[in-house]
C-alpha cells in the first residue's frame, strides 16, 4: 500500500483515463483494502479463539494492543526522524526537539 501511494506521488501511476494499466491498477486497489479489512478482523478476534471465547478484561486487551503497535509505531518515527536528518530539502527545516516530542 505505501509503494503504490509513493509510486502515484511520483508520477508512475498517472495515465490517460481507460489506459488498461491505470484501470488494472486502481481497480485492484478497492479488492486489496477489503482484503486489509478482514485480515484485521481475522486478527482481533483470533485471540478470542484461542481462549476458547472468553474476551478478557478491558485493560489485558489494551496493554496487549499497546505492546504489538507501541514498538513498530515507535520505530517508524525514529526511522523517519533518521531518514529527514540525513536527507532532509533544503527548503525545509529539521524540527526542534519540543517539536519532535509533542
Amino acid at each position: 500500500m505505501v509503494l503504490l501511494h509513493v509510486l502515484g506521488l511520483a508520477g508512475v501511476l498517472v495515465a490517460e483515463h481507460g489506459e488498461l494499466f491505470q484501470v488494472l491498477v486502481w481497480g485492484t486497489v478497492g479488492n486489496v483494502i477489503d482484503v486489509f479489512f478482514i485480515i484485521s478482523g481475522f486478527v482481533l478476534f483470533l485471540p478470542v479463539i484461542a481462549r476458547g471465547g472468553d474476551l478478557g478484561g478491558v485493560r489485558s486487551f489494551y496493554i496487549r494492543r499497546a505492546a504489538r503497535i507501541y514498538p513498530a509505531y515507535w520505530l517508524s518515527l525514529v526511522v523517519l526522524l533518521v531518514l529527514m536528518a540525513i536527507e532532509l530539502p533544503a527548503f525545509t527545516v529539521f524540527p526542534s526537539a519540543v517539536d519532535i516530542v509533542v
